[in-house]
């Protein structure tokens, strides 16, 4: 799925119709996940990624003076769920990198926020805060 450059538009609310047009495209591309390919792998949600990156959606999770919108938390919400409806699989991908942009604008390492969170930003690098969701969540403990 190509994307017009000319025609997107970063989201920088929940009230953005460009909001729509993300999730009408996440939609219509999630098939191509749940479809394993011949090695019995499935996809990773690159292009989806791609995506949330030029729609300006890693944005929505860093202060204005991080080059973020600064969402608050019921924004961040409504974001969340307009995607998870669209894709869920990207929307629980997406947690891992904003999580690390957030932890990364916080820290006190200039070098660290003036060389990774652009790139982040950008979608051109993927990091991860390295913490499980299962851990987190104690799922596994009786």
């Amino acid at each position: 799925m190509e994307l017009d450059e000319k025609n997107r538009s970063e989201i920088s609310s929940p009230d953005s119709p460009a909001l729509k047009e993300l999730c009408a495209s996440l939609h219509q591309l999630a098939i191509d996940l749940e479809i394993p390919e011949e090695n019995g792998l499935c996809k990773w949600p690159k292009i989806q990624l791609d995506l949330c990156a030029k729609y300006g959606v890693f944005k929505w999770f860093l202060e204005e003076k991080d080059d973020g919108f600064g969402w608050s938390d019921q924004n961040l919400t409504l974001g969340y769920l307009a995607l998870g409806s669209a894709c869920q699989t990207t929307t629980f991908v997406i947690t891992q990198p904003t999580g690390a942009c957030q932890k990364i604008a916080q820290s006190l390492n200039d070098y660290a926020r003036s060389q990774l969170i652009p790139n982040l930003l950008r979608g051109t690098h993927f990091s991860t805060v390295g913490i499980s969701h299962l851990t987190t969540s104690k799922q596994h403990l009786g």
